[in-house]
């Protein structure tokens, strides 16, 4: 909603409106007062709606990633549906793991993913990795074991 009163030089009272009646917030009976009140209340619960929508979008475009130490392989999981194995080029240099991934389908849109995330200096930067069911798995052996106990 957006609301726009101004006053001509002889004291005429004009408004502009969107998105809303004229007739809430403009009448005879006009209070300034009450509709300013309303205007703010209503930009703030407009405000506060966004906020909201803003956390939902965001909590459904959080990846789920996973990494695990199990045995003597360091194990990174990513779920990125919606890709084929051929999409998907994996890098792994200098402690870094980068993903990136790129899909279009016939007449589907455009669908891309990157993922860059560090390395513990324990683990082998020489890995493999698999996709199936829309889960990157990477896997990477250990230089030597990994801390178990860490002393802060």
């Amino acid at each position: 909603m957006l609301c726009v009163v101004a006053w001509s030089a002889s004291g005429v009272r004009h408004g502009l409106w969107h998105n809303t009646r004229p007739d809430q917030y403009y009448n005879d009976d006009y209070n300034f007062d009450t509709g300013i009140d309303n205007f703010w209340h209503n930009f703030n619960k407009r405000m506060d709606n966004f906020d909201n929508d803003m956390d939902n979008i965001a909590t459904g475009l959080r990846q789920q990633t996973r990494a695990d130490v199990v045995g003597d392989q360091y194990w990174v999981s990513i779920e990125m549906p919606g890709f084929n194995t051929e999409d998907i080029l994996v890098k792994s240099k200098k402690g870094l793991l980068v993903v990136e991934a790129v899909h279009q389908g016939d007449g589907q849109p455009l669908n891309q993913y990157q993922h860059i995330s560090d390395l513990p200096d324990f683990v082998d930067e020489h890995g493999s990795w698999s996709y199936k069911y829309g889960i990157l798995r990477v896997v990477y052996p250990l230089k030597r074991r990994a801390p178990t106990d860490v002393t802060i």
